[in-house]
């Protein structure tokens, strides 16, 4: 888009979907930038149904950490951001885009340890246009409802912080970007100890070794799309009720 084109998106009270994830090991068989391709994929699908624009994606994010990021920062190429910079970050361009105009925002999170940081920034850049701009945060996971969690994962759902790398990335990518999927490396893999806490600096015996700390072989196109239904009508029902958009 040009900045006309954006221009006259403003004009037309456009709600501007904002994504934000990170660059983070995914395992051998996911790419680094797959916390920004899901919301991103998700973000488009949305916007074929209702007047949204998306603006460029933000593929950086909080540190990863062992417990949820399969790994942390032990792996080649993540590469992440304190929160004082992202905050300032996510400050900055929420200013900008609140100044020229935008005052409904759907902002997507595909970064586990990004939510609270998100929040911040926003709040900080709208305190002064509270009656004005509305947003939605959302991490795009906590849409799935459990009858399709029990449906893809049966009894065996390790939560949403284990599930880093496996069954619901490798499946959303499978439906998303499928060219960018290297199957032929999907391997499980757990870590020797398991935490429920903690430890720093990570003992080697709790970060697996190909950063996928559950189970990726599980993976289909067929999971992934369930998903990412669910998901996308459920921002389309969400965006229509709160942030006042006709129907789709």
């Amino acid at each position: 888009m040009s900045w006309k084109d954006v221009q006259r998106a403003q004009s037309e009270n456009s709600v501007l979907a904002v994504v934000i994830g990170s660059t983070e090991q995914h395992g051998p068989h996911l790419p680094l930038c797959t916390d920004v391709y899901i919301p991103l994929g998700i973000a488009e699908r949305v916007a074929s149904r209702i007047n949204l624009i998306i603006a460029p994606p933000i593929t950086y994010g909080y540190y990863s950490q062992v417990r949820s990021g399969g790994g942390g920062e032990n792996f080649p190429g993540t590469t992440s951001l304190r929160s004082a910079t992202l905050v300032g970050f996510l400050t900055d361009i929420f200013n900008a885009l609140t100044r020229h105009g935008f005052k409904r925002f759907l902002i997507l999170s595909g970064h586990y340890e990004n939510s609270q940081l998100i929040g911040e920034g926003l709040q900080q850049a709208i305190e002064s246009h509270a009656t004005e701009v509305r947003a939605l945060l959302v991490n795009y996971w906590e849409l799935i409802p459990s009858r399709i969690i029990n449906e893809v994962y049966g009894e065996d759902f390790p939560g949403w912080e284990i599930e880093h790398a496996g069954l619901a990335e490798t499946s959303m990518m499978m439906a998303l970007r499928p060219e960018l999927v290297r199957a032929e490396l999907i391997r499980d893999d757990t870590s020797a100890r398991r935490l429920e806490y903690d430890i720093i600096p990570p003992p080697s015996n709790t970060i697996p070794k190909n950063g996928v700390p559950w189970k990726a072989s599980l993976a289909t196109k067929g999971k992934g799309e369930l998903m990412l239904r669910e998901i996308v009508d459920r921002l389309v029902e969400a965006v229509n009720k709160d942030l006042n958009t006709g129907p789709s």
